[in-house]
């Protein structure tokens, strides 16, 4: 018989070991000889049998029960199939829902494999709570310091209902979950989208495509309907307007030199600042951005053309050039060297009427089209999409490379095939194109860098002070690369008054050329003119620990570098605040001035 017998309650006992349908002589009761002796034992009866000389017998059953007998038999099956009912009746399997802490719960129906536990249940590890936190063997509360994602947070402590702000690459749901204020497809990214700096101002486009300009405000350059200069006062940049572009309008690209042009979000370019010559294209010489009242609406778009619009603009130093949606190239402003490409010296946008379908496209040659351009001082190169480079305009500085310093561009005949390619060598194309004021270099297809023009400081990098490309002989093999440093590759080059820049796939940079802040260096030490100060000796600039430059920006007296941790700094020349670090100091001359002590600019 089963041991589990002593669980049963007695009366369960009584009715399964019923052998007879008389009732028992005391009823609710059972007598010691409706039982064997076993069963006494087990169910733990306090009375004991009748003794056997008692008068009183058992009811006789017609047979007696022998132990081993059928009737022993049956009254043991009964038993089992009353223990049987009452084990399916009241044993279950733990569930998530029974009221219970059973299974491998931690608390009441959560924690293991259950669900997650509420705050104050209790946890054996963090994966039992909906918090995430399991502190002292109870869930916690989530908190925005708890080292994990909770409650409301869109990442790690961060985001949401927490006071404090994701970083870039963390997750969010909205704008207001950044530090850059920029939430992209759930990732947040940067703020600083662009930076430009040339000529004594620079400017930046932040998201979601506003702008902000600083340093020189002559001439309305800044845009902001006055002509003070900004960036040099302690509280100047934290308190930098937007510049005003128009309603419901946002910048794509944007471009400083004695003026600022942008391309807006629907294609529109739109130049402000000086416009002597005509190179805000409006069809007069007034300034724009100097005065209330000539910002955003008010300030006419460029015409490009009949259904045009630009993909990128550059501003030079008195003429612009677009870039347009059908790979043609057209070019406003001063003229007098053939800068525009149009086969004369006459200024375009000074007067009504010369813009639009009146203002012709350069002819870059059959079938060809412009993929980049660069503008000098009164000169104009551009890539094209063979790979080749053209340049047209003054020939003083020989930025066309063809031996010679004769203008081009400034005469019928002059452009489209008539016009040369600068040769760079024996099979060698080009993936990129920049000048500085009276020089241009290019990174070639083998990923090697060539530079000619004007070399009276080192800046071609070649190690003298001669000048490349005003005699022959000079280009195409003749031409010697520049050394950048033992496996160094150049990613993007900038030109300077003076001095040139490699920003390099590593992230490094590196420059050369007249001493000055520009180079970065710490010293006005000139470098380039001698083939020892070039190369593996030709130190990088140092702009900070734990920072990766993604875009590079230079114009003739500084240089600004965008971090891939949403932060730009700029070195260089500082007399008008175009730095904009809050004082009128040129960075990058001087020991203890870069690196981590050259500070991030507040935008």
């Amino acid at each position: 018989m089963r041991k589990l017998l002593f669980t049963l309650p007695l009366v369960t006992l009584l009715a399964a070991c019923s052998s007879t349908d008389e009732p028992s002589s005391t009823p609710g009761s059972v007598d010691a000889g409706d039982l064997p002796d076993t069963a006494l034992a087990e169910a733990g009866a306090d009375s004991a049998p009748t003794d056997a000389g008692a008068d009183t017998a058992p009811t006789d059953t017609g047979a007696d029960v022998v132990p081993g007998d059928a009737g022993e038999d049956a009254f043991e099956a009964s038993v089992d199939a009353a223990v049987d009912t009452t084990d399916t009746a009241e044993v279950k399997p733990p569930a998530c829902d029974d009221g219970l802490k059973n299974g491998d719960e931690t608390d009441v129906d959560c924690g293991g494999t259950c669900s997650k536990c509420v705050d104050t249940k209790v946890c054996s590890g963090a994966s039992d709570c909906s918090s995430g936190v399991c502190t002292d063997g109870h869930c916690a509360k989530p908190q925005c310091v708890d080292g994990v994602k909770n409650g409301t947070e869109t990442d790690i402590d961060c985001g949401g209902s927490c006071g404090s702000t994701c970083a870039l690459a963390m997750s969010c749901a909205a704008d207001a979950d950044c530090r850059s204020g920029r939430c992209n497809a759930g990732v947040c990214a940067r703020h600083i989208l662009a930076v430009s700096s040339a000529n004594l101002h620079a400017c930046a486009i932040l998201y979601p495509g506003k702008v902000k300009c600083w340093g020189r405000g002559a001439e309305g350059r800044l845009g902001y309907g006055d002509t003070n200069s900004r960036g040099g006062g302690s509280t100047d940049m934290a308190t930098l307007p937007f510049v005003d572009l128009g309603t419901g309008r946002t910048a794509k690209s944007i471009s400083t030199n004695g003026h600022t042009c942008a391309v807006l979000d629907n294609g529109w370019v739109k130049c402000w600042g000086g416009n002597l010559h005509g190179q805000l294209g409006l069809g007069d010489v007034a300034f724009r951005g100097d005065n209330a009242g000539e910002m955003g609406d008010a300030l006419p778009a460029v015409a490009l053309g009949t259904g045009r619009t630009a993909k990128s603009v550059l501003a030079g130093e008195n003429h612009s050039c677009a870039l347009l949606d059908d790979g043609s190239l057209k070019c406003w402003g001063f003229n007098n060297h053939g800068q525009l490409g149009l086969g004369d010296t006459n200024s375009r946008g000074d007067t009504p009427d010369e813009m639009g379908d009146a203002l012709p496209a350069i002819d870059l040659g059959t079938g060809r089209k412009a993929v980049q351009i660069a503008l000098a001082h009164e000169a104009t190169c551009a890539l094209l999409d063979n790979g080749r480079i053209k340049c047209w305009g003054s020939g003083q500085y020989h930025l066309a490379g063809q031996g010679d310093s004769a203008d081009r561009g400034k005469s019928a005949g002059q452009m489209g095939d008539a016009l040369p390619y600068v040769d760079l060598g024996t099979g060698h194309t080009a993936k990129y194109v920049a000048v500085g004021y009276a020089h241009a270099c290019a990174i070639l297809d083998d990923d090697s860098v060539k530079c000619w023009g004007y070399n009276l400081d080192g800046r071609l990098g070649l190690g003298d002070l001669n000048s490349r490309g005003d005699a022959t002989g000079e280009m195409g093999d003749a031409l010697p690369t520049v050394s950048l440093g033992t496996g160094l590759t150049p990613k993007e080059l900038v030109g300077g008054g003076s001095q040139t820049c490699a920003m390099l796939t590593t992230g490094g940079v590196k420059c050369w050329g007249l001493g000055s802040p520009y180079n970065g260096l710490g010293d006005t030490v000139t470098r380039g003119t001698s083939l020892t100060q070039m190369g593996d000796a030709l130190p990088f600039v140092s702009y900070g620990t734990s920072r990766t430059p993604v875009s590079f920006t230079g114009g003739w007296n500084t240089v600004c570098l965008v971090f891939s941790n949403d932060t730009t700094k700029c070195w260089g020349a500082n007399n008008y605040g175009q730095l904009g670090l809050g004082d009128f100091n040129a960075r990058g001359d001087n020991a203890g001035e870069m690196g981590d002590l050259l500070p991030a600019i507040v935008l």
